[in-house]
């Protein structure tokens, strides 16, 4: 009799114990669940925000672009091409420009809100502005390296 008492009491802390094992995984799940709820609540929030901002780009997107060539292009002489490598130069980056005037890109129109804002900018760091000046400086002695027309052969 004793000896099935002391079983008896061991299956009771068992049972216990596992009771109390199940309460903290259903504590935990809980836990996870609010946080997860909280994490769609910012996401719907964010989406919100995302279709007001392309709402209100629709009126700042597009615009009028024009490749400026000339259907009489030729390339004969090395002068004629070098002209009309310029003019293809120039007509890549209007169709750059192009694309992004056309795509919404949230990131900037937060960029420039902020920026509109003003009082939120402050002095570049000393060590900013030398990197910043070491990397002109780089770019000027390339772009001296590089003909015209930015094509090396």
């Amino acid at each position: 009799s004793d000896d099935q008492a002391k079983l008896l009491a061991l299956q009771l802390a068992a049972e216990e114990q596992r009771r109390q094992d199940t309460e903290d995984k259903l504590s935990a799940l809980k836990n996870v669940h609010a946080k997860t709820e909280e994490e769609d609540a910012k996401l719907r929030e964010l989406e919100k925000q995302l279709v007001i901002d392309l709402n209100n780009a629709k009126d700042e997107i597009g615009g009028i672009f024009s490749f400026k060539l000339d259907d009489r292009f030729s390339v004969l002489n090395q002068r004629d091409a070098r002209y009309v490598s310029q003019q293809l130069d120039y007509s890549i980056g209007v169709l750059q420009s192009a694309y992004r005037s056309l795509t919404f890109d949230p990131l900037a129109a937060q960029l420039k809100k902020d920026a509109l804002k003003g009082g939120q900018g402050g002095r570049v760091p000393p060590h900013l502005l030398k990197q910043i000046s070491n990397y002109q400086d780089g770019l000027n002695r390339i772009s001296a390296l590089v003909p015209q027309g930015g094509v090396i052969t």
